[in-house]
């Protein structure tokens, strides 16, 4: 692993991901930089680096969409499948057109209107839980859209009444799931998200499970993720692709998560 290069890009210099990653692959040997979006010379890295790790917020997607037009062909192409699974939109496409079960989705413009109440509507790129909201009424929909006067289109989704507030989170590194966690709202929020002050406890994922969030990392071909499913009177559905997914996890496994991903990124 001495000779492998690896570029580790990060677009927070708080977010401690990035540094955790780097501390992980310098201890194994590898020759591995952290670097950041806005510095003059991340560009030159990524081309010349034998790997490259992406760590991003939704937030600062615009600035690595814009790297992709000074990119060589090869980093061009891995960082373009990393981009299309931060949007919910792309997301939900690519998942319909395999036999993974995803709750029934659809997107509206800002001029258009849902089809049925309750139901839940994303802005494509919202993070940690936050641009989705459970939308019960007009009045509702009208709140949302103004509060997101940016956001031209909308992915709408089936509500999962019997799943509220309770997901999990399936942390996938190659053909492995190292990691899986439950989380549970702690009050009346029908979303789960630790950011929201959801509780995370361990969890022992059914084969089905893992099966369906192994086939959802390979649709955006991605070395790691985090998969969420919720269950259903239907049985267990893929609510979304995490391609940067956070380390919080690591609280409830005895896998070095990290680790398993550098191992996995530069194929060691």
């Amino acid at each position: 692993m001495a000779n492998q290069s690896l570029v580790i890009v990060s677009g927070s210099k708080s977010a401690p991901g990035a540094p955790m990653l780097l501390k992980v692959a310098q201890d194994q040997g590898i020759d591995a930089t952290l670097t950041y979006i806005d510095d003059p010379l991340t560009v030159s890295r990524i081309n010349a680096a034998d790997t490259v790790l992406y760590r991003m917020s939704p937030q600062m997607r615009p600035k690595y969409i814009a790297l992709l037009d000074v990119l060589v062909e090869e980093k061009r192409s891995q960082l373009a499948d990393y981009l299309a699974a931060f949007s919910k939109i792309n997301m939900y496409d690519a998942l319909v057109s395999t036999d993974i079960p995803t709750p029934k989705s659809y997107t509206i413009s800002r001029e258009q209107q849902v089809l049925e109440y309750p139901t839940v509507i994303k802005i494509p790129n919202g993070y940690q839980g936050l641009g989705v909201e459970l939308i019960r009424n007009e009045n509702d929909l009208a709140t949302f859209k103004a509060e997101f006067s940016d956001e031209d289109e909308f992915l709408v989704q089936e509500y999962i009444e019997e799943s509220k507030g309770s997901d999990k989170r399936l942390f996938i590194v190659g053909d492995t799931c190292v990691a899986a966690m439950k989380r549970t709202s702690q009050t009346d929020d029908f979303r789960a998200n630790l950011h929201l002050g959801g509780a995370m406890a361990s969890y022992e994922p059914t084969a089905q499970e893992v099966a369906y969030a192994l086939a959802a990392t390979k649709v955006f071909n991605l070395d790691f993720a985090g998969i969420d499913i919720i269950d259903s009177n239907r049985g267990p559905l893929v609510l979304e692709i995490n391609p940067s997914p956070g380390f919080g996890i690591q609280a409830v496994s005895t896998h070095n998560i990290a680790e398993e991903v550098v191992r996995q990124v530069v194929k060691a």
